[in-house]
């Protein structure tokens, strides 16, 4: 079973995450990828491919078939959210926005849910927030 902190070695530096990345790009269609094709790709030379690629392996990020890299069905639950991750990254000002508003002024929930539907585009980011606001809400109402 892949613990955590093991995913996030497999794809923290770079060069890792590039690899993550192309596999993504590439195995749309399910077919799978072959090595070559992966590090022409990502301009990758195999002494930095094929380690990295071992911790993907290692991690159930991807499977091999017959020389070919796949996604598996983490590895692309995992991309879901590095995707999200860097959506965010994106619109980081906007997020640092909320923030202020949701610790400086007493705004209700009503309020704050508004302020993030004009910020934010990303239904996923946003109902991540609204989960936070709702959840610091209910825990302040306990007090």
């Amino acid at each position: 079973m892949p613990y955590i902190h093991k995913i996030f070695d497999a794809i923290s530096d770079s060069t890792s995450m590039h690899i993550f990345r192309t596999v993504a790009s590439m195995d749309k269609n399910g077919d799978g990828i072959k090595s070559k094709e992966i590090m022409r790709e990502a301009n990758v030379d195999p002494k930095l491919y094929y380690p990295r690629v071992s911790k993907l392996l290692k991690t159930d990020l991807i499977n091999k078939y017959d020389d070919k890299y796949f996604f598996t069905s983490l590895g692309r639950e995992i991309y879901r959210g590095v995707r999200i991750l860097d959506e965010a990254l994106d619109i980081f000002w906007k997020l640092n926005v909320v923030d202020v508003l949701m610790s400086s002024c007493n705004s209700t929930e009503y309020k704050m849910s508004c302020i993030m539907d004009c910020l934010i585009d990303n239904d996923e980011i946003k109902n991540i927030l609204k989960k936070g606001l709702l959840s610091s809400s209910l825990t302040i109402s306990y007090y």
